[in-house]
């Protein structure tokens, strides 16, 4: 320990239960002989003042045997100055999308970061693991090699993806695999495969996740393994995902024929309507238990929820002849299925059915169905969020917003939703993930939305120009990177 910490102790420990320390620097020896005799107290109060004194002076550098061996030459050519001030600017102000943006940019045109920043991207990079591959491109030759000398505080930018996918830490190891996969995806799944097992059940999941965007029919035979292999009851769930997302999956086979042999529809006509039989097996084969069929619960709406989640949309087409548009209809009508819509949206979900998630957003503006609004086309989902935030209270806003629209915002989108926060005391810092969907657009109108009420008018006005601020920056970075 230290003299100060040893301090430190006697402090909270008391004189008459901790001594003084005896083990001082050689330079304190001549200032102790000085001290009077005194008693424990007083002497404690000494050596404190002495260490006080001892830290302000200062120390003699250390000698360096072996100086660093200096960075290599920058390949990359250097940002603008321009580029420079905006990347302190958002650094300063910790505005994080546009920190990400500025470093999105400069990778595109493929210049590096300021040497003096670097320290503060290398940091950023530990603790945003996220962010870890953009700041590598940025760095130049520099920020691997000062890397190299403070890996406990600086991300490995010298190490490879699959470098990182050994030893790195679990956030470092899944952005790694995510990298990978975007490069050499056949390389990528078989790393993932092989230490499979040592991985924990929540890795697992997150592997999985990242597997889903690059999900090929190959994937299919090793997915069929892990439903008898592993006993993650979460990982099973993503992998019967997974395997209902590709069309010709044993999966779907074996629900859509299930479907087609117990269901049967008869079309009305004048004077009657249609009409939809339903009737299970008495028992599910081995392989369809597999996928979560229960024969003992056979009958128990749990296992008609499964079911109608694992029987892919399209087979509903084939029994009825029907268009996802009417079947969303009809199905609200029905005894069964209006029971279970979440589950046929669930399957709509999983397999990413555009037309289906049309329907079910057309028949309804219930919050449950929402989910579906990521497949459709970004105008699609403009026009969609809009009608539903024109009609939601004040207060379910963020709520709407920070779940659904991660997309470019429409103007009539964007004035909708600061219209309904003008009515509040909020701030800018809930918008700020949003930055890179608003329009720029919104900036002349923003005066028009400020409220009358003058207690709702001053917080808008400190919320319209860190907005602005924030637009500005954005547009500017943008301009920076084009020249």
């Amino acid at each position: 320990m230290t003299p100060w910490n040893d301090l430190i102790k006697t402090a909270l420990l008391g004189t008459y239960r901790a001594s003084l320390p005896t083990d001082l620097p050689a330079p304190w020896q001549p200032n102790l002989a000085q001290l009077p005799e005194s008693d424990q107290e007083t002497q404690f109060w000494q050596l404190c003042a002495l260490a006080h004194n001892y830290t302000l002076v200062g120390q003699t550098p250390p000698v360096v045997v072996n100086p660093p061996t200096p960075a290599p030459p920058e390949t990359l050519p250097p940002c603008t100055e321009q580029s420079r001030f905006l990347l302190e600017t958002v650094l300063r102000h910790k505005v994080e999308p546009l920190i990400e943006r500025w470093l999105q940019r400069c990778a595109a045109r493929q210049q590096r970061a300021p040497a003096h920043l670097l320290p503060r991207l290398l940091e950023l990079a530990q603790e945003t693991p996220a962010w870890f591959g953009w700041i590598q491109r940025v760095a130049g030759e520099r920020g691997p090699w000062l890397a190299a000398w403070r890996p406990e505080h600086y991300a490995p930018l010298g190490q490879s993806d699959e470098a990182l996918w050994q030893t790195g830490r679990p956030a470092e190891r899944k952005q790694a695999m995510k990298r990978w996969l975007d490069h050499d995806p056949a390389q990528a799944r078989q790393a993932m495969q092989e230490n499979w097992s040592g991985e924990k059940s929540e890795f697992r999941v997150d592997l999985l996740e990242l597997l889903s965007p690059h999900l090929t029919p190959e994937d299919e035979p090793w997915l069929e393994s892990l439903l008898d292999q592993d006993r993650s009851q979460k990982v099973r769930e993503v992998v019967i995902h997974l395997l209902q997302r590709l069309p010709e999956s044993q999966l779907n086979r074996q629900m859509t024929s299930l479907a087609l042999s117990c269901c049967h529809f008869k079309k009305g006509g004048m004077l009657r309507k249609s009409t939809l039989d339903i009737t299970w097996p008495d028992c599910f084969t081995p392989e369809q238990e597999r996928y979560g069929l229960r024969t003992d619960q056979q009958r128990s709406t749990l296992v008609i929820s499964t079911l109608i989640s694992l029987i892919p949309p399209v087979a509903w087409e084939q029994i009825t002849g029907l268009s996802p548009d009417k079947l969303v209809t009809w199905f609200q009508e029905h005894d069964l299925m209006q029971d279970h819509l979440n589950d046929l949206a669930d399957a709509v979900h999983a397999r990413r059915n555009v037309d289906w998630a049309r329907a079910f957003l057309n028949h309804s503006q219930e919050q449950r169905f929402l989910p579906l609004l990521e497949l459709l086309p970004v105008e699609e989902r403009n026009t969609y969020l809009l009608s539903v935030v024109e009609q939601s209270d004040q207060n379910a806003i963020f709520t709407l917003i920070n779940q659904y629209a991660h997309f470019p915002w429409s103007l009539a989108l964007a004035e909708a939703v600061l219209s309904k926060m003008s009515g509040g005391y909020y701030n800018a810092d809930p918008l700020k993930p949003f930055i890179p969907f608003l329009p720029l657009g919104i900036l002349p109108k923003l005066p028009d939305l400020k409220p009358q009420r003058g207690y709702y008018a001053r917080h808008w006005d400190t919320l319209q120009a860190t907005l602005t601020d924030w637009l500005h920056l954005r547009e500017d970075i943008d301009k920076s990177f084009q020249s």
